[in-house]
């Protein structure tokens, strides 16, 4: 592999999927308007209960029902609003393997989700786009590839190791709507990569912060970011 991609740990991955499920299996490319992926709330009912972060099997099987039997729903306001359909969101931890660092974010008025401007976020991410269903990266599937863009995107970053840590869904009825219409698949980069070069900019504010950082950002934090810290980095109690 060329040492200037970004390279893939799935192993804890690969051992997970259930049996029968076809690994090459990309679904069906949709109709030319703007489409994006999710699930039905039926459909991962039996794999959700009242945790926010799922790891392990479980997290292993709610990553393959999006990836190989996922919907494709158009992107507009009736889909923002239903709570009966997750979109799955690939949500990606950036830590500088030189320094120690997180990346932490901002979100400015120039991205489009309003409900969450001027929180802080540790995620780089967007929604599964038709474009993720060409076979740039065919062994990582989908929600990889889209991860994979995001990050491009986002911070320009080409190297580092990319890990599947997780799965975020709030089933909470009470906690806000933009919660409940969306479902973070939580992948972790390690990257050598420090200088952010973002088409972007003007959608999120980034910066390097230590650990303890993360804690002092943690109240302005949405609430995605705050689960992450809490049950994966476990940075705060």
């Amino acid at each position: 592999m060329n040492p200037t991609e970004i390279k893939s740990d799935i192993r804890n991955l690969e051992t997970m999927i259930p049996a029968g499920i076809p690994t090459t299996h990309i679904p069906p490319t949709p109709a030319s308007q703007p489409r994006i992926l999710g699930a039905t709330q039926d459909f991962l009912e039996d794999l959700l209960d009242d945790r926010s972060f799922y790891t392990g099997e479980t997290a292993a099987q709610i990553l393959a029902a999006i990836e190989f039997e996922g919907t494709w729903r158009p992107r507009n306001k009736e889909t923002e609003e239903d709570a009966t359909f997750r979109q799955a969101i690939p949500y990606v931890v950036v830590t500088n393997v030189k320094t120690g660092q997180y990346l932490l974010m901002t979100r400015m008025t120039g991205q489009t989700e309003k409900r969450l401007h001027g929180k802080d976020y540790i995620g780089v991410g967007g929604h599964i786009e038709v474009e993720d269903t060409a076979e740039q990266f065919p062994e990582n599937g989908i929600v990889q590839t889209a991860a994979r863009r995001e990050i491009a995107e986002e911070t320009g970053f080409k190297r580092g190791v990319l890990t599947f840590a997780g799965i975020v869904c709030v089933t909470d009825e009470n906690a806000p709507l933009v919660n409940r219409v969306h479902l973070g698949v939580v992948y972790h980069l390690h990257t050598p990569d420090y200088h952010i070069k973002s088409d972007e900019a003007g959608d999120h504010a980034h910066r390097w912060v230590t650990g303890s950082s993360l804690v002092i950002a943690y109240p302005n934090m949405e609430l995605w970011a705050q689960i992450v810290c809490h049950d994966y980095l476990k940075i705060v109690s």
